[in-house]
């Protein structure tokens, strides 16, 4: 395995993990909507924000990660995106 096929699985599971813990938040502002709409709110601006810097990254760090930029980014995009999520509400 090399280090491309490494951060595609890695991407992978990030990915499905982030849309997991999305999901089960997003069904629990149906069981209380008064507790859980704030934080659950809070989050989705902060995952957005995450997003939106993906492209920057990649366009700052073109120099120092050369071909890899956009995978680094893309990785590191996710893990501060289930970083957010992991804590509980």
């Amino acid at each position: 395995m090399n280090q491309t096929e490494i951060l595609i699985g890695l991407m992978l599971a990030l990915t499905v993990t982030a849309c997991w813990q999305m999901v089960r938040s997003i069904l629990s502002i149906k069981k209380d909507p008064q507790r859980y709409l704030r934080p659950v709110g809070r989050r989705m601006l902060l995952t957005t924000i995450a997003v939106l810097a993906i492209p920057v990254l990649v366009w700052l760090g073109q120099k120092n990660w050369g071909q890899m930029a956009s995978l680094y980014a893309f990785v590191g995009g996710l893990v501060t995106v289930n970083a957010i999520w992991l804590r509980k509400l």
